[in-house]
């Protein structure tokens, strides 16, 4: 669910009411659907999946890719494929690393 768009969506149903000075009590006895429905969408606190949410946009004239907009993640909730970690070769632990420098430096002592 895209947030943005999902405020935006808002934000347009409430202008659209208060453009045509309708209350939200009446628009939703005209529409069929509660009045606490239409005032949740006004106040951004609405599921973009319920199907009434189509029926007051267009009964509204906004257009319905605002609607699909908010039903669509953000593009940077898309999931990116993750490379995994290569396990490291070359790791050495430090008591080897020290016997084997003991063992060249050992070479280059004298007697």
């Amino acid at each position: 669910m895209n947030e943005k768009a999902k405020a935006v969506l808002s934000r347009m149903v409430r202008d659209a009411l208060d453009s045509r000075r309708v209350r939200a009590y009446v628009a939703g006895q005209n529409l069929g659907v509660p009045s606490s429905f239409v005032n949740a969408v006004k106040n951004n606190e609405f599921d973009v999946n319920d199907g009434r949410l189509d029926t007051l946009v267009e009964s509204l004239g906004i257009d319905p890719r605002n609607v699909d907009a908010a039903r669509r993640p953000p593009p940077s909730a898309v999931p990116r494929q993750v490379e995994k970690a290569k396990p490291a070769s070359n790791v050495v632990s430090f008591d080897a690393y020290k016997a084997k420098k003991w063992r060249q430096m050992s070479l280059f002592q004298e007697d």
